[in-house]
């Protein structure tokens, strides 16, 4: 999978001088989150969401697409425009914006993959040099930013996103002491880690809940999971 969709709609956007940030699906897998990818996500600054539709729309790589009836996975991005790829209208590129809540995000740095990296198989999609020119945010702000908008909109799926992640990862409070103590939005987070003895796969010697495919120490060498 080239994922040209992706890296167009990355440049389109940082040749306009908005800085896009991947999450939703593809940030999932990235950090080791087991599920399909049905929509490319990126978030942008709320202030600058009418001229990053603009932008893909000029480019003439990307046409408006209408949104199917949302359901409880998607409703969350019934208003978020829609755009398919032209050159090869295969996943869907979706413009979220950042509610006011993007200075919690804090993207890699070229030099976070170094030769130290371990990725994830959920990204294998991806070829590992084109990860590394991604805006892929940081494990710690993605997860505030999670936790963020499930306070802000009371919206289920933020939540689950924040499970999903608790479990992949193996976050535990000692992650959380490192990575987010003392910082704000992280409440939700710490309810999950607090139960996630109870998502645990006994089949596995209760050593990792039922998502976490990968070891502890594999999980800590992804770039951005950890400060």
């Amino acid at each position: 999978m080239t994922m040209n969709e992706l890296h167009d709609a990355v440049r389109v956007l940082v040749d306009s001088n908005i800085q896009p940030v991947v999450i939703g699906e593809l940030a999932q897998n990235y950090y080791n989150v087991p599920i399909i990818l049905h929509e490319i996500e990126l978030c942008v600054p709320e202030s600058q969401l009418p001229a990053a539709e603009q932008a893909l729309v000029r480019s003439g790589l990307y046409a408006r697409q209408p949104r199917g009836e949302p359901n409880i996975y998607t409703e969350y991005k019934t208003t978020s425009p829609t755009f398919r790829y032209l050159p090869a209208p295969d996943i869907p590129v979706v413009l979220f914006s950042d509610r006011g809540l993007g200075h919690l995000l804090i993207v890699l740095e070229p030099s976070d993959h170094d030769e130290k990296a371990a990725y994830s198989q959920q990204i294998d999609y991806l070829a590992h040099r084109d990860v590394v020119g991604l805006p892929i945010p940081r494990l710690g702000p993605y997860v505030q930013l999670l936790d963020a908008l499930f306070q802000k909109t009371g919206d289920g799926m933020f939540q689950m996103k924040l499970e999903q992640l608790v479990d992949a990862m193996d976050l535990d409070m000692r992650w959380y002491q490192v990575n987010l103590a003392g910082k704000p939005y992280t409440d939700t987070l710490r309810d999950l880690i607090d139960t996630k003895h109870l998502r645990v796969d006994q089949f596995s010697g209760s050593t990792m809940t039922l998502i976490n495919l990968m070891s502890a120490a594999d999980l800590r060498r992804i770039p951005g999971a950890s400060n």
